[in-house]
């Protein structure tokens, strides 16, 4: 799991699929897998979920947290 610390910014979807592209390189956990990205006001979480079977879910907003899903 990576974790990334930022600062809380205005537009939380630009952003993300910003650092969605960046970060998909280094998130080759297989082929078949799926990485499930978690965002907040104070941290990123990227964990792989293996069963997840949704090929993608927009970014949500949400007052606690977004979740962006991708399929790797």
């Amino acid at each position: 799991m990576n974790l990334i610390n930022f600062k809380p910014v205005q537009n939380l979807r630009k952003f993300s699929q910003k650092l969605l592209n960046a970060l998909l390189p280094s998130l080759a956990f297989n082929y078949n897998n799926y990485a499930v990205i978690h965002i907040s006001n104070e941290m990123i979480k990227v964990s792989e979920n293996k069963f997840l079977k949704l090929r993608s879910l927009p970014v949500k907003k949400n007052n606690t947290m977004d979740e962006l899903t991708t399929k790797i």
